[in-house]
C-alpha cells in the first residue's frame, strides 16, 4: 500500500484540471518572484548610474572604473532576468 505522503502531485491532486491549475499557479509565482527580483536589479543599475556620475565629477576614476565594471555585471543579470521572465510569463500564460 502507498503512503498518501508518498504520491506523486496528480495522484494527490485528483483531476487534470486540477493539477493545470496547480502548474499555473506555480508558474504564476514563478513569475511573480522574478518580477521582483528584476525590479531589484532595475534600482541597483540606477543607483550604480547616478554613483557613476557622481564620482565622475568629483575625479574619482579609480572608483567610477569599478562601479561600471558592476553596473556591466548588473546588466548581463538583468538581460538573463528578462528572458527567465518571458518564459515564466509564457508558463504562466500571461
Amino acid at each position: 500500500m502507498t503512503r498518501p505522503d508518498a504520491m506523486v502531485p496528480e495522484q494527490v491532486i485528483g483531476s487534470r484540471d486540477e493539477a493545470e491549475h496547480a502548474r499555473l499557479e506555480e508558474a504564476r509565482a514563478q513569475y511573480r518572484r522574478l518580477n521582483g527580483e528584476f525590479t531589484i536589479l532595475e534600482n541597483f543599475e540606477r543607483r550604480l548610474t547616478r554613483q557613476i556620475h557622481e564620482k565622475q565629477e568629483q575625479g574619482r576614476d579609480d572608483y567610477v572604473r569599478e562601479l561600471v565594471q558592476r553596473r556591466i555585471s548588473v546588466r548581463s543579470r538583468l538581460e538573463e532576468m528578462r528572458v527567465r521572465r518571458a518564459r515564466a510569463a509564457e508558463a504562466a500564460g500571461l
